[in-house]
């Protein structure tokens, strides 16, 4: 699995809780069920490095 950040996620104001601002410098309008995966994991690892807002939002989703 290439693990990547192909679209360039980035952030911008970084702390301890993640960043304020995401960035997705080359997004692309199609992927594969693996590369959404990748794509979303590096949006969480920079937004919420410690998944604990993630969780409980993906939970929410996850029961829509």
């Amino acid at each position: 699995m290439d693990i990547g950040n192909k679209q360039g996620v980035g952030a911008r104001g970084l702390g301890v809780d993640g960043a304020k601002f995401i960035n997705v410098l080359m997004p692309k309008h199609e992927m594969t069920n693996e590369e959404a995966l990748v794509h979303a994991a590096w949006i969480v690892a920079l937004a919420d490095p410690t998944r604990t807002k993630f969780s409980l939002i993906l939970d929410q989703v996850l029961n829509t």
